[in-house]
């Protein structure tokens, strides 16, 4: 495809190192799950060798050095860049599906987070196609 998808996802990170280490924790364990590579600071480029600067780079094996799927944060809000119809489609992966992911990952991290400054401590975490359900215990 000749452009790159800019798509907003539901997530305000505010100007606070712990909200930017739980996105990157999300995104790690999405690309370990994809079979990607996580890059900080890196570029997503189009078919024409247009390039985005992006705080997070999902690297697709098979993609060219400056292809995959980026993350950028700017005013706290987190957007996904990149190939659309590439990850669909050559990559096999759904972009949509990934923007639903990375705000389970962050939703769920973000909660185990808070809930162990609590005192509480996660006892179980099981993820199924539609949530990533917790169990607590104090």
């Amino acid at each position: 495809m000749s452009h790159l998808t800019f798509a907003q996802i539901d997530i305000v990170i505010p100007e606070v190192h712990e909200a930017r280490s739980i996105l990157e924790k999300a995104l790690e364990a999405i690309a370990k799950e994809i079979g990607a590579t996580l890059v900080k600071n890196a570029p997503v480029m189009d078919f024409y060798g247009r390039k985005v600067q992006c705080d997070y780079v999902l690297r697709l094996r098979g993609a060219g050095s400056a292809n995959g799927i980026g993350v950028q944060i700017k005013n706290g809000k987190v957007t996904l860049i990149g190939d659309a119809w590439a990850f669909n489609y050559r990559f096999g992966q759904n972009f949509e599906k990934l923007q639903e992911k990375i705000l389970q990952y962050y939703t769920a991290i973000a909660v185990a987070t808070v809930a162990q400054t609590m005192g509480m401590k996660v006892s179980n975490v099981v993820q199924t196609e539609e949530a990533i359900v917790i169990d607590l215990a104090r």
